[in-house]
């Protein structure tokens, strides 16, 4: 699950470190429509949480999101269909992610079937 016992938020997309303790990110919860949710776990390439029942308790953060996908310019809203379509090239050190400025963040657009 992305939310640990210390009440801090974590992103489930793979590879990536983001926390809450990060004030410069915002953390959106699956979907509850469970076909939407198994979507966003195939795009976070987390196949894992597939099988988990509470799938929609898990949390992705901002970086993840084109700024399309945001309802307001503080981005700490989603649009009522938004996707998660940014993820980190594979050749990225999992640490690099959480360090690096939005602007500088190389990503990859996943393609959605």
């Amino acid at each position: 699950m992305s939310k640990i016992r210390s009440g801090i938020s974590r992103c489930s997309a793979k590879m990536c470190t983001n926390n809450s303790k990060n004030c410069n990110y915002s953390f959106f919860l699956f979907p509850k429509k469970a076909n939407r949710s198994r979507n966003w776990a195939m795009l976070c390439q987390r196949e894992d949480l597939l099988n988990k029942t509470n799938l929609n308790l898990n949390r992705l953060c901002s970086v993840h999101f084109e700024n399309t996908m945001f309802s307001n310019k503080t981005r700490n809203r989603l649009c009522k269909n938004a996707v998660p379509r940014l993820f980190p090239s594979i050749e990225d050190s999992p640490n690099q992610h959480s360090n690096v400025d939005q602007g500088e963040f190389i990503c990859l657009k996943a393609a959605i079937s």
